[in-house]
C-alpha cells in the first residue's frame, strides 16, 4: 500500500497487461492501468473503509508499442505526483494539500495548466475574435488532456513532451485538423506561455521548441471581371450601402477592422488622409493612410450626416455610436455574393488582386455597367 495524504492510502499501480513491458505486449486490445484508492471519511454499510477502483485509459490513442508504453508510464509517473505530492483524492476530485507558506496569486505554478492557460487568455490584449478564437481552441485542448490524463498537471509541471502529445491528441479527434490549423493552435498556445512565463508560473515557453508543420501555400482565387460587374450590380440593388463600404475599403490600404474603428476626425480629405491606429503585438501606433482620389466619393458619403462622436460605420453601415461588428462585413459578403450570386469567393479576394490596375478595373466595369 501507498501511504498519502489525510489518512487516505492507494494500492500500487498495476498495468493491463501485465506485460506491458515486454517486447511481446499487445496492443490490439485496450490497456489501462488500475488501482483501488481509499478514503478513510468514505465507509461502507458496516463502517469500514470503502474503497474505489480507479482507471486510466489515456494511453489508447497511441498506435504503436514503444509510443503506449511511453504514455503509460508517463502516466503513472503524473498520477504517483498528484497523490502524493499534491494529495489528490480521484473520490472527491479535490487536492487537499494546501500551501500555506505560499502567496495566494491568481496565476501560480501549482495552477492546473488547463485553468492557468484559460486564465492566461483573460490576461491577453487581444481582439474579441482572437480571444474567442483562443477559448475554442483551449476546449479542444481540455477535451484531449483530459483523453491523456493530464488535466491535472500543474503548469509548472508540464512538459514540452506533454503539449506536444496533446497537439498530436488533437489531430486524431479531428479529421479536419490541418497542419495550418496545427500551427494555429501552436501560436495561440505560444502567446498564452509568453504571459504565464512573465508571471512566473511557467518556468520556460516550451511551445517555441515546438516545430510548426509545413503548409503548402494555395493560390488565392480572384474574382474576374463578370462577376465584379455582377456583385456591384446585386448589392447597388440590395444593399447600396454595403456595395459602397466595398469600394471604400478596396481602395483603402486598411484593414477592416482599422476601417471599422474611424470617426469624422480619424479623416481629413482635404489632405486625402485617414488616420488608424495599428496593433502590433502590444504596441499601438497612429499610422496616416492615403485616400486615392477615385475614392473620394466614397468617403465622402460615409462622411456626409455622421455626427463629431460617432462611428462611420455603425449598424448596417450608416453612422452609429457604435461600430458595426468586425465580423458582419465577412457576414454580408457571404449572405449576398456566396449565397446569393453562388460566387464561392472570399470577401478579401480583391486584395489578392496583383495590381492597382486590376483593382480599379472592377470600378471601371461598375461604371461602364451603370451607364
Amino acid at each position: 500500500m501507498i501511504t498519502l495524504p489525510e489518512g487516505c492510502y492507494c494500492s500500487d499501480l498495476s498495468v493491463f497487461p501485465k506485460d506491458w513491458q515486454k517486447s511481446g505486449a499487445s496492443i490490439a486490445h485496450d490497456w489501462y492501468i488500475h488501482y483501488r484508492y481509499y478514503d478513510p471519511t468514505v465507509l461502507d454499510a458496516k463502517g469500514k473503509i470503502k474503497p474505489k477502483m480507479i482507471i486510466i485509459k489515456g494511453m489508447n490513442s497511441f498506435k504503436t508499442l514503444g509510443e503506449r508504453r511511453e504514455s503509460v508510464a508517463g502516466l503513472i509517473k503524473q498520477e504517483l505526483s498528484m497523490l502524493r505530492d499534491e494529495g489528490y483524492n480521484p473520490i472527491t476530485k479535490q487536492f487537499m494539500i494546501k500551501h500555506q507558506d505560499v502567496i495566494e496569486y491568481e496565476i501560480d505554478p501549482s495552477t492546473p495548466f488547463i485553468e492557468a492557460l484559460r486564465k492566461s487568455v483573460d490576461r491577453l490584449e487581444v481582439t474579441h475574435n482572437v480571444r474567442k478564437d483562443m477559448k475554442g481552441i483551449l476546449n479542444k485542448v481540455d477535451a484531449a488532456a483530459k483523453q491523456l490524463r493530464m488535466s491535472y498537471t500543474t503548469i509548472s509541471k508540464i512538459s514540452k513532451r506533454d503539449m506536444k502529445y496533446l497537439l498530436e491528441q488533437c489531430g486524431r479527434n479531428s479529421e479536419a485538423f490541418s497542419n495550418h490549423r496545427y500551427n494555429t493552435y501552436r501560436g495561440y498556445l505560444m502567446m498564452m506561455f509568453k504571459e504565464l512565463v512573465e508571471l512566473e508560473a511557467a518556468p520556460t515557453n516550451i511551445m517555441r521548441d515546438i516545430s510548426k508543420k509545413g503548409v503548402t501555400k494555395k493560390i488565392k482565387d480572384v474574382l474576374t471581371e463578370e462577376q465584379r460587374i455582377l456583385i456591384d450590380e446585386h448589392l447597388q440593388k440590395e444593399f447600396p450601402r454595403f456595395r459602397m463600404f466595398i469600394h471604400l475599403f478596396f481602395h483603402s490600404g486598411g484593414r477592416k477592422t482599422e476601417l471599422l474603428q474611424l470617426k469624422p476626425g480619424m479623416v481629413n480629405l482635404q489632405k486625402q488622409t485617414y488616420r488608424c491606429i495599428i496593433k502590433k503585438r502590444r504596441e499601438y501606433t497612429e499610422v496616416d493612410r492615403t485616400i486615392k482620389t477615385i475614392a473620394l466619393p466614397f468617403w465622402k458619403f460615409f462622411l456626409e450626416g455622421c455626427g463629431p462622436g460617432q462611428f462611420l460605420f455603425g449598424t448596417l453601415f450608416e453612422p452609429g455610436d457604435k461600430p458595426i461588428g468586425e465580423g458582419m462585413p465577412t457576414q454580408y459578403w457571404k449572405e449576398y455574393v456566396k449565397w446569393q450570386l453562388k460566387i464561392d469567393i472570399d470577401f478579401y479576394s480583391l486584395k489578392h488582386l496583383n495590381t492597382t490596375e486590376l483593382v480599379d478595373q472592377f470600378d471601371e466595369a461598375a461604371a461602364a455597367a451603370q451607364d
